[in-house]
């Protein structure tokens, strides 16, 4: 109860808060009361068991058996982001592109529900706006499978995908010896993409050098690139429909003055 409570405090939507995303807030306390029978449960183990006390992962594990019991199921489950680690690790190893590195984010097929009409379109008339901030920003198609995260590229089969979002993240920088893979590139790979199309409407912006994904574009194995239909979002040229925590300017322009007498009653 005391988690609840805290929650219905902290959750919602924080305006200055770029990563947020304005929803109508969650009723944690009331949830509470609904029936747990029917919910299935996944336990992400890794990272978050690998280095735990066996104290500690003694009364976790008996608690998780308890709650499996009043649940409909249990089952492990892997995050992305170990997934990713596992090409990064193979990748790294064999001198290969910055599109594996450390995938700081993986995105996985399209940022924001569209009707299906629009997939593939540059109409953003039906998206809300998005950002997405990062050391270096990878895609991952509709097609993206887990499973195949650690095979080679034959495996790694893209689909048609559509991301409507603003992209801010670091580069590689070309040095004389490695290219940094220029702009269409800036939006990283990690699938065959051959005969598949990446539609993409935003605007990208390069503001550092990647700290994480620092292994230089060009590797062999990496990925074969998509069909680019790329679009600048019409949105961002409405102020009401900016991504939330979008930096603002306001200038103040005089456009005329005057000496006002002492004592003048304005």
């Amino acid at each position: 109860m005391d988690a609840a409570i805290m929650l219905n405090v902290l959750a919602g939507y924080d305006r200055l808060d770029i990563a947020s995303v304005e929803h109508t807030a969650e009723d944690y306390v009331a949830a509470l009361k609904q029936p747990v029978s029917g919910l299935r449960i996944g336990i992400a183990r890794a990272p978050f068991f690998d280095l735990l006390d066996a104290d500690v992962a003694k009364v976790v594990d008996d608690a998780l058996k308890v709650i499996a019991k009043l649940t409909r199921s249990m089952n492990d489950a892997m995050l992305p982001s170990k997934s990713l680690d596992a090409v990064a690790s193979k990748s790294t190893a064999s001198g290969a592109s910055p599109a594996v590195g450390v995938a700081v984010n993986a995105l996985v097929g399209t940022v924001l529900p569209l009707e299906p009409a629009a997939l593939g379109t540059s109409d953003t008339s039906g998206t809300k706006p998005a950002s997405i901030v990062a050391d270096a920003i990878t895609i991952l198609s509709t097609a993206w499978s887990d499973s195949n995260a650690g095979n080679g590229i034959g495996n790694r089969l893209a689909g048609n995908t559509t991301v409507n979002a603003a992209f801010l993240a670091g580069i590689v920088q070309s040095d004389g010896s490695h290219y940094s893979g220029g702009v269409e590139n800036f939006p990283r790979f990690l699938e065959d993409w051959s005969g598949d199309t990446f539609t993409y409407n935003g605007s990208m912006v390069v503001m550092f050098d990647s700290r994480y994904a620092i292994v230089p574009w060009g590797g062999a194995d990496v990925y074969s690139p998509p069909s680019r239909n790329w679009f600048f979002d019409v949105n961002f040229m409405d102020a009401t429909k900016l991504p939330p925590g979008t930096p603002s300017i306001l200038t103040v322009i005089r456009g005329s003055w005057a000496i006002v007498s002492p004592n003048s009653v304005l």
